[in-house]
């Protein structure tokens, strides 16, 4: 209220005043709570690109038709690396055109014309273009316990090392992300081994993932397991081309669980030892369905220039008697690593030198080296 003797006037500049000041007060609260406000980073505006799908129809017309590529790729072979399947142009990538990553020559026919500056892979010389939109690479993929280089890659602390090499051909179906196709444990390890970087399971993976049988061996068990499979001086070799994978002689799936459990990265692998009726129940083909017949069939094996049957090495003894009688198939015949076969007998008889062999185990005669 104003005093009574006050001019009924006086309330305009009054109120006019008051407007004035709560202005002032309200610029001054405004800036004083956006000084502590962290400034919002402006998003980056992509850049216009140069080519798209539509001046790249003649890149997928050719790639994703397979008869036309082998009537002009310079081989078989790189005609089947050069397909792409026709429903990959819609994806996201894809979507971007050829020439957006591959550059070219886009819109024509002329196939030495489109393959002029041609770019095999894009990452190598165009990351930052990848970087426009995947902006957020974290380093650490928690659900999957999985560490990535992300940072190292960016800031090129990884040398010689760019966004291909792990995510691959991401226009051309390969989707890392999604896990419908990932890159293999076989191209990481060898990538490492490459750049002589450590390969222990720890360097990548925070923890183990739990065990199933429906879990991919390679991830883990790559060497010597996984590549014996396709080595063929090893029964891996062998056994795999009959179709065995790896459950069938790892069949005891209660032991597996429990050897898994709190397994430790890089840790040596317990070899399998299977007794030699384990053998002979698949080895019926080849009459291999007791020990006696196993020695039956190898009477006349010689070594050298002598005749020793590596079945019945000490004719009459039975394994009771100081462990010289019939051996388990596995001392002599390994599946994942070199079989030593007849130079298992030497890691007994020839840890001396083999002139000192007494005559009574090879009738006098020194069998040779090998």
């Amino acid at each position: 209220m104003l005093p009574s003797n006050w001019p009924r006037w006086i309330t305009v500049p009054i109120g006019f005043a008051l407007a004035v000041v709560s202005i002032v007060f309200g610029l001054i609260l405004v800036s004083s709570v956006q000084a502590f406000v962290p400034e919002a980073e402006p998003t980056a505006t992509p850049p216009r690109i140069a080519y798209a799908a539509p001046l790249s129809g003649e890149c997928a017309a050719c790639h994703a038709d397979q008869e036309r590529l082998e009537e002009t790729a310079a081989s078989a072979e790189e005609a089947q690396s050069s397909y792409i399947e026709a429903s990959l142009t819609e994806s996201t990538h894809g979507r971007l055109g050829c020439v957006t990553c591959h550059q070219g020559t886009p819109d024509t026919e002329d196939i030495d014309a489109a393959h002029t500056g041609l770019v095999d892979d894009a990452s190598v010389y165009f990351q930052e273009d990848c970087l426009l939109c995947h902006r957020e690479l974290p380093d650490e993929y928690a659900d999957d316990n999985l560490l990535a280089p992300h940072d190292q890659v960016v800031d090129g602390s990884a040398e010689d090392l760019t966004c291909g090499d792990c995510h691959g051909s991401v226009g051309h179906g390969y989707d890392p992300v999604t896990g419908e196709v990932i890159i293999s444990m076989e191209a990481c390890i060898d990538c490492h081994e490459e750049r002589s970087l450590p390969v222990e399971c720890n360097v990548c993976h925070t923890e183990m993932a739990a065990w199933s049988p429906d879990t991919d061996c390679a991830l883990c068990h790559l060497d010597p397991q996984v590549e014996s499979l396709e080595d063929t001086n090893l029964l891996a070799y062998a056994h795999a081309q009959e179709g065995l994978e790896c459950l069938d002689c790892h069949n005891d799936l209660e032991a597996l669980g429990q050897v898994h459990e709190g397994a430790v990265p890089g840790a040596p692998v317990t070899e399998l030892r299977v007794e030699m009726q384990f053998c002979f129940d698949c080895h019926v083909a080849n009459e291999h369905t007791s020990y006696e017949q196993v020695i039956g069939r190898t009477t006349d094996y010689t070594v050298g220039v002598i005749t020793v049957n590596p079945h019945d090495p000490h004719p009459g003894l039975e394994s009771d008697q100081d462990d010289l009688g019939p051996y388990e198939c596995n001392a002599c015949h390994k599946t994942h690593t070199g079989s030593p076969l007849i130079n298992y007998c030497r890691e007994c008889h020839h840890a001396v030198p083999l002139e000192s062999c007494k005559a009574e185990c090879h009738g006098g005669v020194i069998p040779e080296e090998g």
